[in-house]
């Protein structure tokens, strides 16, 4: 049972608060009231987990949101399809691993747009399509969720947990997506972005990263989905 933010209801009745940081295989977390370099206009991102994971590079029209986020907190304005902060880190080092991301991608219509992605050559990415239905890509293959309902300038926390067998488990703020098909999956290599790359996207902004280099045990989903839904409202 969700209180307040970070809060939730343990099992024996009582009151327990959590922060990404318990979690024992965070290796990537960006959050729009830590680590921003730059001020109002960020050049770097820095990665509040111990691993180093770093944004160090800004491209073309960025900005932060003091308020622009749920419960007016703040997030990181990919502002044109150019925009995007870079680093050389890799989270994830095998082919289990799960990523949360706290997002609104607004524009009309929606383009193709990847959002995040892991590995140089693109190993692994999530975003939209020219559709609007979310979409996670590895390597070649690609799967939307099903049923789709992102709808333009609509903030969601997207849950993305896989195993090292190749299962793929999608939520939207805490909910379950089914996924067109499990596809194998791919161990993302060095190369880590944010990015808004589509022409008909106005702004990318994202709120919050939360990545574990592992599959995520049942509780670690409980606690982030809690955590995440209650610190944005969503």
């Amino acid at each position: 049972m969700m209180l307040g933010m970070g809060l939730s209801m343990s099992a024996g009745g009582g009151v327990k608060s959590f922060s990404p940081s318990q979690l024992s295989n965070l290796t990537w977390w960006l959050r729009g009231d830590l680590g921003v370099v730059g001020g109002g206009t960020p050049t770097a991102w820095n990665d509040q987990s111990t691993a180093g994971n770093n944004l160090t590079t800004g491209a073309g029209t960025l900005s932060l949101l003091a308020t622009g986020a749920p419960n007016s907190l703040p997030a990181v304005r990919f502002g044109a399809a150019t925009s995007s902060l870079s680093g050389v880190g890799r989270p994830f080092n095998g082919n289990a691993y799960t990523l949360w991301i706290v997002q609104r991608i607004t524009g009309g219509p929606l383009g193709s747009q990847n959002t995040v992605v892991l590995g140089s050559t693109t190993k692994v990415a999530l975003g939209l399509n020219s559709g609007a239905s979310r979409l996670m890509t590895i390597g070649a293959n690609t799967q939307n969720d099903s049923p789709s309902t992102y709808t333009s300038a609509t903030w969601e926390a997207w849950g993305y947990i896989v195993s090292s067998g190749g299962t793929q488990v999608f939520q939207v703020n805490g909910s379950g997506h089914t996924l067109s098909g499990n596809i194998a999956a791919g161990t993302p290599d060095a190369g880590i972005a944010l990015q808004n790359t589509a022409a008909a996207v106005t702004s990318v902004d994202v709120a919050e990263v939360i990545g574990m280099n592992a599959t995520a045990a049942a509780g670690d989903i409980t606690n982030v989905n809690a955590y995440l839904l209650a610190r944005y409202g969503l």
